[in-house]
């Protein structure tokens, strides 16, 4: 089984785009959405409900570190750390 890795950031997101019917060929799409604080919250939640509706895709959601995550205009994400 193939795994093609798709990251998201505002700057990367025409590019992921363009991927997207290569990526469709292989058997799983991982899809990994990057918090950073500065973040733009539309450039993932826009993304992020067309994506997790495909039916190989598995949605990831990371961070550097856990802790809050404060978007550009305020609202303030939390991500916490995922036991192993």
């Amino acid at each position: 089984m193939s795994i093609i890795n798709i990251f998201f950031t505002a700057t990367t997101l025409n590019a992921a785009i363009t991927l997207m019917p290569v990526c469709l060929q292989s058997n799983q799409i991982q899809i990994v959405f990057l918090f950073y604080d500065g973040m733009n919250a539309l450039d993932l939640v826009g993304p992020h409900e067309i994506l997790c509706d495909l039916p190989e895709a598995k949605i990831l959601r990371v961070a550097k570190q856990p802790g809050p995550i404060r978007t550009d205009s305020g609202l303030v994400l939390y991500c916490a750390r995922l036991r192993s």
